[in-house]
């Protein structure tokens, strides 16, 4: 088959969202089809202010006429949902069209609405730049442009078990639904995997990590109070924060000083890093309010590293896995570090039992599988004629 990845992220294996769509499409290509890609790189080579605020909407409009121009040379386009809240008929195109989840808008929109004040808190910016932001998040990603695009697909691509019941049985579009879910490659789980010290050694080690971007999504505002708590419990214990994307001062602002010199901030890392990383590692956290399915979590399960998060879409289907009770209630952070506190209570053969419990989570989340559902969902709606 010949395949058209259209998105409004980036193209590459270093973060979670342009990860997805990388490694989709090197396992289609490994299955023998021919994949391409149109992404905001393409369509905006030099981004000035205007496309860093506005991007995605401006991306839709250069995707439209992109497709209407090459897309009589595929029989898949698969396009990040929203992206194109367009007919076929508009498209000029006869293929399958897949609409793509990365995260459903409507549980992000939740989440803004119950959390607004605490995010506005959390935003250095001026009045206007916040206002800015704001306007920016609406017209880049709006609902009605997501569910246009669901009306126009012929199959709508989902990475949870939350988004697919919503999705089919709230909006309605269970003839379209697929649960894609996310994964990790057979060489990432291998390398994640084979760098993990011992359970003894990592159970010693006293190291809390983790992966993500630092904003209030992601549990930025609770790190303090599961610092002060998990420390209160057990004063040697270390915690990594990678990925975050902010200095390490902006970090630490958030953190109680005292908590300082047992703080490791690595704003980014290349993908080949994360193995060394976690290699050390006893527990990993993800205090995220909303969730597509992360693939941080799936990392550092094949890490051997239990995961303690938020009982929310996406985390919730890989953690409720667990043999130990790793999801705790949305919003206490006290409970995150009770759980993170009883794991290094665990003796070394328990710690180790509960590890293997957690890579075995991660063989049901592999990119070569879930590529070869994906195809066979896009041979299936063919030869039903759509």
């Amino acid at each position: 088959m010949d395949i058209l990845i259209v998105t409004s992220m980036g193209w590459g294996r270093n973060a979670g969202g342009p990860q997805v769509n990388y490694m989709i499409a090197r396992e289609l290509r490994r299955m023998g089809n021919t994949v391409d890609k149109y992404d905001i790189e393409d369509a905006f080579p030099d981004k000035n202010k205007l496309v860093q605020y506005f991007g995605t909407a401006f991306f839709r409009w250069k995707a439209l006429r992109y497709v209407r121009r090459f897309g009589h040379k595929y029989d898949v386009i698969q396009a990040t949902h929203g992206i194109l809240p367009f007919s076929k008929r508009i498209l000029n195109f006869d293929g399958i069209l897949v609409s793509m989840s990365h995260g459903l808008p409507h549980f992000y929109r939740q989440y803004n609405e119950k959390y607004s004040r605490k995010i506005r808190a959390r935003n250095p910016r001026s009045f206007l730049g916040r206002a800015a932001e704001s306007i920016a998040s609406q017209v880049n990603n709006p609902v009605w442009a997501v569910e246009r695009s669901y009306d126009a697909a012929d199959i709508i691509s989902l990475c949870s078990e939350s988004e697919y019941e919503y999705v089919a049985e709230s909006l309605g579009y269970q003839s379209k639904a697929f649960l894609r879910l996310n994964g990790l490659s057979e060489d990432r789980i291998k390398r994640l995997g084979e760098a993990a010290s011992s359970p003894s050694s990592r159970l010693s080690n006293r190291k809390v990590a983790f992966i993500g971007h630092w904003n209030h999504r992601k549990g930025a505002s609770d790190w303090s109070t599961i610092i002060d708590e998990v420390r209160s419990e057990n004063p040697e214990v270390q915690f990594m924060l990678l990925g975050t994307g902010k200095s390490k001062k902006s970090v630490l602002s958030d953190i109680s000083e005292r908590h300082h010199p047992k703080v490791k901030v690595v704003p980014s890392y290349q993908y080949e890093d994360l193995p060394q990383l976690l290699s050390e590692a006893t527990v990993g956290v993800l205090p995220s309010y909303v969730e597509g399915m992360p693939i941080s979590v799936l990392e550092m399960l094949a890490a051997r590293l239990p995961v303690v998060g938020y009982d929310v879409p996406g985390v919730r289907d890989l953690l409720c896995q667990a043999q130990q009770s790793l999801l705790a209630s949305v919003g206490c952070e006290k409970e995150i570090a009770t759980k993170v506190s009883d794991l290094f209570q665990l003796r070394s053969s328990d710690y180790e039992k509960v590890s293997e419990n957690c890579e075995k989570i991660v063989k049901n989340y592999r990119w070569k599988d879930i590529a070869k559902r994906y195809i066979n969902e896009i041979k299936i709606k063919d030869r039903k004629g759509r």
